[in-house]
């Protein structure tokens, strides 16, 4: 009975002992596994916003950048070396013109002593954000003149003309003089006008929001020859001819942005259907780029323009990347930053803001009432996207997740929460 009882109590323990390391392993089992699943998921995640780690990283450089800013500054090693043949202008290696001091407008007198002229002001941005309504409204002002681009708005030309760019397509190049023609009228008008001081205080405009954000033709710039990232844009070139440029710019919600632009353009069948597709089309395009490049080569590669500029131009809505470019150029008092939303629920006063932002004369409710400047009537609305059922929930979602953290960011550089959208 005694051997008997010292078995059982044997058999027992070890019993309970393999029980309890039983229990053990089990729970290192499941905690095992656990870990694997967070890991994959994690990695996963970590794939799919590849953009948005890169961009952390851009937007921490961003803040050192902004707090030692000094402006970009011409070198003369620009010019240094002779370069090879090009069929742009080396603008960098142009003499800037000697502006008239009782110009208000930067005007020059050229060889055969005609009165040239620059824009004093660029509207650069955004693309179906009411840039157009705006620019209309602004040289309805006495002292605020256009150009003979289109609509009397968009020379087209930092942007497109001057690297022989369209849309879609290439076209012949234009050089500097052609550029300068488009504001001869203006420059004739300024010519001929002077206040009572004998200055003349008459501005012209540029109004072509591609100058804010399709550098794609940045390879053409002699500067930039076998470098696989440019080092000079539109902005280093528009600085040195005239480091006194003010500029405007209008954002609107990227999402609603792109839905208006998509339906604007007629880039496809015009249905909400057609346009979820064609956004995973160009959200795979993007990433697929991205796995390899860093997020400022994918924005400003031509090939990559010309695939979404056939499906959904996805890559417009990156405002804190094309802002930063600019940024970097000119010093933030030289640019005024408007909200499509605002703008359209209070007309008077971003008006009367863009005005005292450009030294032209004051208007009382009145005038501008008189002008026209307050009108009802909004140009270019996309009347094609009003015909569609709203954007589905599930693309809506997806380009929030790729756009909110640019946003967060363009709301902290802008110190402005409400570009958060």
């Amino acid at each position: 009975m005694e051997l008997s009882r010292r078995l059982n109590y044997h058999w027992n323990s070890i019993a309970v002992t393999l029980s309890r390391r039983l229990k053990n392993l089990w729970s290192t089992i499941v905690i095992f596994l656990i870990a694997c699943l967070l890991v994959t998921l994690t990695l996963d995640s970590l794939n799919k916003q590849k953009i948005f780690l890169k961009f952390n990283v851009f937007s921490k450089n961003h803040s050192n950048r902004s707090n030692e800013f000094q402006g970009w500054k011409y070198e003369e090693k620009y010019c240094q070396n002779k370069r090879q043949h090009t069929s742009v202008d080396d603008i960098l290696c142009m003499k800037p013109f000697q502006y008239l001091p009782n110009f208000k407008n930067p005007c020059w007198k050229d060889v055969n002593h005609t009165i040239k002229c620059l824009p004093y002001f660029m509207l650069i941005g955004m693309d179906k954000s009411g840039s157009s309504d705006l620019f209309d409204r602004l040289i309805k002002h006495p002292e605020i003149k256009g150009n003979t681009g289109s609509q009397g708005k968009e020379t087209m030309w930092w942007s497109w003309r001057r690297y022989g760019l369209w849309l879609t397509r290439k076209i012949k190049r234009q050089n500097l003089n052609d550029y300068t023609s488009y504001f001869d009228g203006s420059a004739a008008h300024i010519s001929n006008t002077t206040n009572d001081q004998g200055y003349h205080n008459l501005i012209a405009g540029d109004g072509t929001p591609m100058d804010m954000w399709d550098f794609r033709g940045w390879p053409q710039i002699p500067q930039n020859l076998n470098k696989s990232e440019p080092e000079i844009l539109t902005p280093h070139l528009i600085r040195h001819l005239y480091p006194e440029m003010k500029f405007i710019i209008i954002l609107r919600n990227p999402i609603d942005r792109l839905y208006s632009d998509y339906f604007f353009l007629k880039l496809g069948i015009p249905t909400r259907a057609a346009f979820d597709v064609a956004v995973n089309s160009s959200l795979q395009i993007l990433n697929e780029c991205n796995r390899v490049n860093s997020l400022r080569k994918c924005l400003y590669d031509a090939k990559l323009h010309y695939k979404w500029d056939n499906k959904a131009r996805i890559h417009l809505g990156f405002y804190y990347v094309f802002l930063l470019e600019w940024f970097k150029v000119f010093p933030r008092d030289q640019f005024i930053i408007l909200r499509t939303e605002d703008y359209s629920k209070d007309m008077s006063y971003h008006m009367s803001k863009l005005y005292k932002f450009l030294g032209a004369g004051e208007l009382s409710m009145k005038q501008m009432k008189d002008l026209g400047i307050l009108s009802r009537e909004h140009k270019h609305r996309t009347k094609e996207k009003q015909k569609v059922a709203p954007m589905s929930n599930v693309t809506r979602d997806k380009l929030l997740n790729l756009y909110t953290p640019f946003n967060n960011a363009l709301s902290v550089m802008l110190n402005d929460s409400r570009f958060r959208w």
